[in-house]
């Protein structure tokens, strides 16, 4: 097997065929490994996080190290963020029900539910006051 390693022994490419006509002209550079072929190299996981293959050539291995979060593209950060408002939007104060005991019931839903909940709040209170001053 035929490794290619960077300065930081980073593992740039593989190849499993050491007699590959097409690398001849870099088996005379230095960070061009010739290794056993009962090496494994690691299978790097598809998921949100960076790696890099490092080769140790004092334990004859090739490791995975973790880097860290890939950063987001365009696209995952635009459907993360329609995610997001989908769930604001069924946010349980986006459809309140207050009640009160004067006149029935009146409901709020919409983008102002928060105002209409304080000024229905504020009349309740009101009408409270008002219905007890006259008892």
């Amino acid at each position: 097997m035929i490794i290619y390693v960077s300065d930081e022994n980073t593992v740039l490419w593989s190849h499993s065929d050491n007699s590959v006509k097409s690398l001849e002209e870099y088996m005379d550079d230095p960070r061009c490994i010739r290794v056993p072929d009962d090496i494994v190299i690691p299978i790097v996981p598809q998921d949100d996080y960076m790696y890099k293959l490092v080769y140790h050539q004092e334990l004859q291995s090739v490791n995975l190290e973790r880097l860290g979060k890939k950063p987001l593209t365009e696209r995952a950060l635009i459907e993360r963020t329609h995610g997001l408002c989908l769930q604001s939007g069924e946010d349980s104060l986006m459809s309140m029900e207050l009640s009160l005991d004067t006149n029935g019931k009146i409901t709020t839903a919409g983008d102002d539910s928060l105002l209409l909940m304080e000024l229905l709040t504020s009349i309740d209170e009101k009408l409270n006051q008002l219905l007890s001053q006259r008892a």
